[in-house]
């Protein structure tokens, strides 16, 4: 029974002294050049893929569609401009 309790107190005063500790706020990760250029790669297919499902393509000219697309500045531009 007394092996229970001084568990038991020690179990509660790890919690408690983990509870006092605020946690500290980690600055936000730096994206690098190449995660970077992946985001904007990444941004640029779903701009592409929006259009062609816009333009309700088939199947071989979507895949060339978004191919151009990508390539083109008209996905960065936002995909305003139509083929």
């Amino acid at each position: 029974m007394a092996t229970t309790s001084i568990l038991l107190a020690a179990l509660a005063a790890g919690i408690a002294h983990g509870q006092s500790q605020q946690p500290q706020k980690k600055p936000a990760p730096r994206l690098s050049e190449r995660q970077a250029e992946r985001s904007a790669e990444r941004d640029r297919m779903i701009a592409c893929d929006r259009q062609a499902r816009e333009a309700k393509l088939s199947t071989a000219k979507r895949h060339d569609f978004i191919r151009d697309c990508i390539k083109s500045d008209n996905a960065a531009a936002g995909g305003d401009a139509k083929k």
